[in-house]
């Protein structure tokens, strides 16, 4: 398993590396377009139940100079060898890459990536500490899996993230 390690992906016609996600399509639920993302762009499948809400962020958005983006971050389980062998860039991916969340980050990652997902991330894992004493990540109890309410058995290692945009919360950044 690639544990300590983030799928970033990198879409055609950008420069930026950023999460696998996308738009919510009318009437879905974030973690149901954070499984659907996850399917289409890299081939892997990831059901609502084996995602576990990371947390919500608004920030610039990488590709879209002038707006702003509300992204509902999931975490997952780490892949298992047969799942990362399988993996391809689809759809509108041009490139998959593995980032090390203990290693120095490259410049060209997304804004939500550099202020958000990768600290939150990297305080769940065991860099210069005993990994018997990281605690587990919360787990979503309630049907959308919007709110963490309580321990779980997720490994605090999370590989696969994936957000959700709601286009209704997308609004031009102040000059």
């Amino acid at each position: 398993m690639d544990r300590g390690r983030l799928l970033t992906v990198r879409k055609k016609n950008t420069t930026k590396f950023m999460l696998v996600g996308g738009k919510l399509e009318p009437g879905e639920t974030a973690v149901a377009a954070a499984s659907r993302e996850c399917l289409e762009e890299v081939g892997l499948i990831r059901t609502p139940d084996q995602l576990a809400l990371l947390g919500r962020h608004e920030e610039e958005a990488a590709n879209e100079p002038g707006w702003r983006v509300l992204s509902t971050i999931f975490v997952a389980d780490p892949l298992t060898d047969e799942e990362r062998v399988t993996l391809e860039p689809r759809a509108e991916i041009a490139e998959i890459r593995w980032l090390d969340l203990a290693g120095d980050q490259p410049t060209d990652l997304a804004p939500l990536l550099v202020r958000h997902v990768v600290p939150a991330l990297r305080n769940r894992l065991p860099i210069g500490k005993d990994q018997d004493s990281c605690a587990p990540h919360p787990r979503p109890s309630s049907p959308d899996n919007s709110e963490p309410t309580g321990p779980t058995d997720r490994s605090p290692f999370s590989t696969c993230s994936a957000s959700a945009s709601a286009p209704p919360h997308r609004t031009p950044s102040a000059p």
